[in-house]
Formats: C-alpha cells, sequence, structure tokens
C-alpha cells in the first residue's frame, strides 16, 4: 500500500470513527484496530492535514540576480535568498513552507 492509499485509509477510518459516536478506544476495539496505531495515524494526517505539498519552484543561482530585491533572507547555513519586490505574501509563504 502506497503512503497516498494509507493516509486515505485512514481519513477514512477517522472519519468513520466521528460518525459512530463511539470513544475512539470503543472505535478501535470493535473495529480490531490498536488504539496506538489508530492514535500514530492520526498524529501523522493531522500534521499534513490530508493535503499534498506544493510545488514551488525556485530558481538557483550562484550569482546575485539582477533584478532589485527587496528582501534576501539569510539561512543559518550561510544560503541567501534573494526576493524580488513583485513577490506576494502568498508566495513568500509557499517558500517559507517548503524550508520549513
Amino acid at each position: 500500500m502506497t503512503s497516498q492509499e494509507k493516509h486515505t485509509y485512514w481519513t477514512g477510518v477517522f472519519t468513520a470513527q466521528k460518525q459512530s459516536g463511539l470513544s475512539k478506544k470503543a472505535f478501535c476495539r470493535q473495529e480490531g484496530l490498536s488504539l496506538s496505531t489508530f492514535y500514530y495515524w492520526q498524529q501523522l494526517c493531522s500534521q499534513d492535514d490530508g493535503q499534498t505539498p506544493a510545488i514551488v519552484p525556485l530558481i538557483l543561482s550562484e550569482a546575485p540576480s539582477t533584478e532589485s530585491a527587496s528582501l534576501i533572507l539569510t539561512l543559518p547555513n550561510g544560503c541567501q535568498l534573494s526576493f524580488s519586490s513583485a513577490l506576494t505574501p502568498q508566495q513568500l509563504k509557499q517558500y517559507i513552507a517548503v524550508l520549513s
């Protein structure tokens, strides 16, 4: 089973548990699931809220860009990222999400 298939399966399990009205413990007992496994997957799936991470294109170069940079982000390892003044807050948020 692929990672995406597991995610889909467990998302269905969480939905079924909520709709059942049973506690997590009672639901797992009824369905023959390990409670610790249920909590493990619940934690794992809640970290990404079921969304596939967006692919954000990055253009890497050794030389500074000729276009004016209004924001320079310096990473702990010394790498610097320069962003143009045309960068929207949403785009910046996407870049930072990819880096974290």
